[in-house]
C-alpha cells in the first residue's frame, strides 16, 4: 500500500540520522491538517547539491524523484483536522475558517528541525560542511529574516501575522 511504503521511506530517512519517528493509526482525508512556512521552491538538482543537509534529509530528498521541491518548516498541526471538500494539493481558505484554524494550531515540528536557507546558501557559496548541528535549530527556537527579494506586493496575498488572532 502506498501509505507503508511512505512510511517505511520516512523510517528510513529519520534512521539515517539516529532519530525514531512514530506515525498515526488513521490518516485525515479531504482534510485541512496544519499549517507550514514555504520558505522555497527548488529544482531535485538543486537541493542535491546541498552536501552539508543531514544524511536523511538528504535520503528523503530522493524519495521524491526529480523535480521540484516545496521546502517547508515550522510544522504545526491542527489538534482537530477540519473537515475540507475539493481537490488535495494548494488552495485559498476562507478568511473565517482561516482565523478559527489558527485557534487549534500545536507545534508539531520534530526535532531536531531543519532549517533550509543556511544549507542552500552555503551550496550556492560552494562553502564546506558546518561543525555537527550548527544548521539544525530545536524545536520552538523562532529565526528571523528579512526577504530582500520581494518584488512588490499581490493585495490578494497577506502576511500570515496579519490575521493570525492572538493565542
Amino acid at each position: 500500500e502506498d501509505i507503508a511504503r511512505w512510511e517505511a521511506i520516512y523510517q528510513d530517512a529519520f534512521a539515517a540520522d539516529g532519530h525514531i519517528v512514530s506515525f498515526p493509526e488513521h490518516y485525515p482525508t479531504s482534510a485541512l491538517v496544519g499549517l507550514v512556512q514555504l520558505v522555497d521552491v527548488v529544482s531535485a538538482e538543486d537541493f542535491a547539491s546541498w552536501k552539508s543537509l543531514p544524511k536523511g534529509v538528504q535520503r528523503e530528498g530522493r524519495s521524491h524523484g526529480s523535480g521540484f521541491y516545496f521546502l517547508v518548516e515550522q510544522h504545526q498541526k491542527l489538534a482537530v483536522p477540519l473537515k475540507m471538500s475539493g481537490q488535495h494539493k494548494l488552495w485559498r481558505l476562507d478568511h473565517k475558517m482561516a482565523v478559527n484554524a489558527f485557534r487549534g494550531l500545536v507545534g508539531s515540528e520534530q526535532t531536531p528541525s531543519v532549517r533550509f536557507l543556511p544549507h542552500r546558501d552555503l551550496a550556492r557559496a560552494g562553502g564546506s560542511a558546518p561543525a555537527a548541528g550548527s544548521l539544525a535549530h530545536s524545536r520552538g527556537e523562532k529565526e528571523e529574516e528579512e526577504d530582500d527579494n520581494d518584488g512588490g506586493s499581490d493585495d490578494s496575498l497577506h502576511d500570515v501575522n496579519d490575521w493570525m488572532p492572538d493565542r
